[in-house]
C-alpha cells in the first residue's frame, strides 16, 4: 500500500511539474545564462526601448524571446543550453532533447557546468559575430553579454501566464533587434495578391542575405523557414544562435558553391506555391554572382 501511494504522489508531482512548465513554456529565470565577467561596454542601449515592458513571445534553442508593449523591438534572453541524444528509427535520425523530461533541466545544470559553460560561450561567441559583422543583415540594435553596472534599470517581463519579472540588465545576458514580419508569410502574402513586384524584389533580397553570409564565411546559415524575417522587401536573418565563422574560411574564403545549401529550401517553397518565380530566383543568383565577380 505504501509503495502504491509513494509511486502516486511521484506521479502526481511530475504531471504537476510538466503541466505547469507547459503552461509558462519552460520559461523561468534561473534557466537564463548569466556574464561572469565585467568589462565595459562600447556601445550604450536605447534606454527608452528597455524601460518598456515586454511581453512573452516564443522560445528557441538559444533563447527567450519577448516583444515591447510597441510591438516594435524583440529582446531575446540567453537560456541554458539542454542536452539531447540522437536516436534513428525507419533509417532517419531523430534528435530528443533532455529538456522535455522532468528536471532533466535541473540535474544537467548540477551535473554538467562545463558542458553548459562550453555551450554559453559558444553561443555568446555567435551573438558577437553576428553583432560585428551582420548588424544591418541581423537588425541588431544592442547586445549585452558582460556585467556592467551603468544600465541600473530592471529589464520588465510578463511570461506567457501573464505574470511580472523584474530581471537586473546589468548582470543578464540579452540582445535587442528590430521586430520583423515572417519572410514566407509575407511572399505568400504578395503571391496571393498579385505583388509580382514585391515578390521578386524579396526573392532578391534573401539572395544577397545569403550572399553576403557566405562572403563573411558563415558556417551552415540556417535553413528554418521561421529564422528568417523581412522588413518591408529586405530579408532579415533574425536567428543570430548559429552565426559562426568557419574554421577554414581565412584559407578558403567564401565558398560560393554553398549558395544551393542556402537557397534549397526556398526552391522547394516556390516548386510547391509559386513555380513561375523560380526563373527569377536562378536570374538572382546569377546576377549576385556577375556583381561579386564569381566565376560562373
Amino acid at each position: 500500500m505504501k509503495i502504491r501511494t509513494a509511486i502516486f504522489y511521484l506521479c502526481a508531482m511530475i504531471a504537476t511539474h510538466l503541466i505547469y512548465r507547459m503552461l509558462i513554456d519552460d520559461f523561468a529565470p534561473s534557466y537564463l545564462i548569466h556574464p561572469n565577467a565585467e568589462t565595459k561596454q562600447t556601445t550604450l542601449p536605447p534606454s527608452a526601448i528597455l524601460s518598456q515592458e515586454f511581453s512573452y513571445l516564443c522560445k528557441g534553442q538559444q533563447a527567450y524571446v519577448f516583444v515591447s508593449k510597441d510591438g516594435n523591438y524583440i529582446l531575446k534572453l540567453c537560456k541554458k543550453p539542454s542536452p539531447s541524444f540522437s536516436v534513428s528509427l525507419f533509417s532517419k535520425k531523430y534528435t530528443i532533447r533532455c529538456s522535455k523530461f522532468p528536471f532533466a533541466k535541473d540535474l544537467f545544470s548540477r551535473l554538467c557546468p562545463q558542458l553548459i559553460e562550453n555551450q554559453r560561450i559558444k553561443d555568446l561567441q555567435s551573438y558577437q559575430t553576428a553583432f560585428s559583422l551582420l548588424q544591418e543583415e541581423t537588425k541588431l540594435l544592442y547586445l549585452h553579454t558582460n556585467i556592467t553596472n551603468h544600465l541600473q534599470q530592471k529589464l520588465h517581463l510578463r511570461d506567457k501566464l501573464g505574470f511580472l519579472w523584474k530581471i537586473n540588465a546589468d548582470t543578464s545576458c540579452f540582445l535587442l533587434q528590430e521586430k520583423t514580419d515572417m519572410l514566407y508569410p509575407t511572399l505568400h502574402s504578395h503571391i496571393q495578391k498579385h505583388r509580382e513586384k514585391e515578390a521578386r524584389q524579396l526573392l532578391a533580397s534573401f539572395v544577397h542575405l545569403n550572399f553576403q553570409l557566405l562572403q563573411c564565411g558563415i558556417q551552415k546559415p540556417t535553413t528554418i523557414e521561421a529564422n528568417i524575417g523581412c522588413l518591408g522587401t529586405k530579408a532579415i536573418q533574425i536567428d543570430v544562435g548559429r552565426i559562426c565563422i568557419r574554421k577554414d574560411f581565412s584559407k578558403t574564403g567564401p565558398l560560393w558553391e554553398e549558395i544551393e545549401y542556402g537557397v534549397h529550401h526556398m526552391k522547394k517553397w516556390l516548386y510547391k506555391h509559386a513555380p513561375h518565380l523560380l526563373p527569377h530566383l536562378e536570374e538572382c543568383i546569377i546576377q549576385e554572382k556577375l556583381s561579386r565577380a564569381i566565376a560562373l
